[in-house]
């Protein structure tokens, strides 16, 4: 009898916090927002003039417009690693994929003194070789895996538990910085 009340016992706790993991329908955490399964990061900057926020993102090494208007600029970054090194993060810490070579499509909606970043597409690839000699000859294959924002943070319609955890925060903490208009001490002003 004490072993069925434990295996119950375990299935209600499974349950409970199952049912406790917020739905993919229902959720904004980290400045994601789900809509129509499709996940947006957004974020809000401040005090920044429309000229800076247009000279940072036509000179910046990550950034290709598509179009650009006084009021709005469309563009995705270049297929590379995100600057998730430069937040801080060590490589043994860093979940996977956020490591692989991604690339990002944005909108910046700019008013004056401020503007708002809204990421609507984020796709990892990965490409791999692998490769094992025999007899003299190498045989083997090679590929590229893609992966995209939904595919690793959703499983059935919740979010999974490591991007929960340690994804989200990585990638939110990533693109604030990555989107933060910022010159280097370097660059010579246009007035002088």
């Amino acid at each position: 009898m004490g072993k069925i009340m434990l295996i119950f016992s375990f299935l209600t706790v499974t349950y409970v916090l199952a049912a406790q993991q917020p739905h993919v329908s229902d959720t904004t955490f980290q400045n994601f927002t789900v809509s129509n399964g499709k996940i947006l990061w957004s974020r809000v900057y401040e005090n920044v003039s429309k000229d800076d926020v247009l000279k940072y993102f036509s000179n910046g090494r990550y950034f290709v417009m598509n179009q650009t208007t006084d009021s709005v600029i469309v563009g995705f970054t270049r297929s590379e690693v995100l600057p998730i090194y430069d937040c801080g993060y060590k490589p043994s810490a860093i979940v996977h994929p956020l490591d692989d070579q991604c690339e990002v499509s944005f909108r910046i909606d700019l008013a004056e003194n401020r503007y708002r970043v809204v990421v609507d597409c984020v796709k990892w690839s990965n490409v791999y070789s692998v490769g094992i000699p025999t007899g003299g000859i190498i045989i083997g294959a090679s590929g590229t895996e893609t992966h995209t924002l939904e595919e690793i943070a959703f499983k059935k319609d919740r979010f999974r538990k490591f991007f929960i955890k340690k994804g989200a925060a990585q990638l939110n903490n990533t693109f604030t910085y990555m989107f933060t208009v910022k010159f280097p001490e370097n660059i010579i002003p246009d007035k002088w």
